[in-house]
C-alpha cells in the first residue's frame, strides 16, 4: 500500500512540475511579446529635407509608446542612390545621441553628411532613400536595434524588472 501512495505522489509532483514550468515559459513569452510590441513603438521617419540644415537630409526618432527610453543614438545612415548603390554617412561629431526620449516624444536630427562610397564623396539628392540605424534601451534594460523599418532586434535583455523614470 505505501508503493502505491508513493506512486500516486510522485505522479503528482511531476504533473505540478510540468504545469510550473508551462505556466513560467508562456509567462515568459508573453512578456517578450509586450516588450516586442513596445520596441516596435519606437520609430524613425527621415527625409532628404531635415528643416534644421538647408537642403539636408534629416531623421526624427518617435518614441510612440507608453514608457521613456534611454541611450537613443543613431550609429548609422546610408544613402540608397537611384541604383541601389549605398553611400554611408560620416556624420560630423560622430553619431547623434540623446540621452532619453519620454513616451509620446520625438526627436529631430540632421543627417548631413558626407557620404562616402569607397572614399569618393556624394551629397544626398532628391530620389535617394536614407536607411537609419538606431540604437535605444526600454524601461527594462533591454537595448534594441531598428535598421530602417525593420522590426527592432533585441540586442541585450537587461533586468526583467522596469526601472524607474526618473524626472
Amino acid at each position: 500500500m505505501n508503493g502505491l501512495w508513493i506512486a500516486v505522489a510522485t505522479v503528482a509532483v511531476a504533473v505540478a512540475l510540468v504545469v510550473l514550468v508551462h505556466v513560467r515559459v508562456r509567462d515568459h513569452e508573453q512578456r517578450r511579446e509586450e516588450d516586442e510590441a513596445r520596441a516596435r513603438a519606437v520609430v524613425v521617419v527621415w527625409s532628404l529635407h531635415s528643416g534644421q540644415l538647408p537642403h539636408a537630409p534629416g531623421a526624427v526618432i518617435t518614441n510612440g509608446g507608453g514608457d521613456p527610453v534611454r541611450a537613443v543614438e543613431i550609429t548609422c545612415v546610408v544613402a540608397l542612390d537611384g541604383q541601389g548603390r549605398e553611400w554611408v554617412a560620416v556624420l560630423p561629431g560622430g553619431p547623434p545621441y540623446r540621452g532619453e526620449l519620454g513616451a509620446g516624444d520625438a526627436w529631430s536630427c540632421a543627417l548631413s553628411g558626407p557620404y562616402l562610397r569607397h572614399g569618393e564623396p556624394r551629397t544626398v539628392v532628391d530620389g535617394d532613400q536614407l536607411v537609419v540605424t538606431f540604437r535605444f534601451t526600454d524601461l527594462h534594460g533591454h537595448q534594441w536595434q531598428r535598421v530602417g523599418d525593420d522590426p527592432p532586434q533585441l540586442l541585450y535583455a537587461g533586468s526583467s524588472h522596469p526601472r524607474r523614470h526618473s524626472a
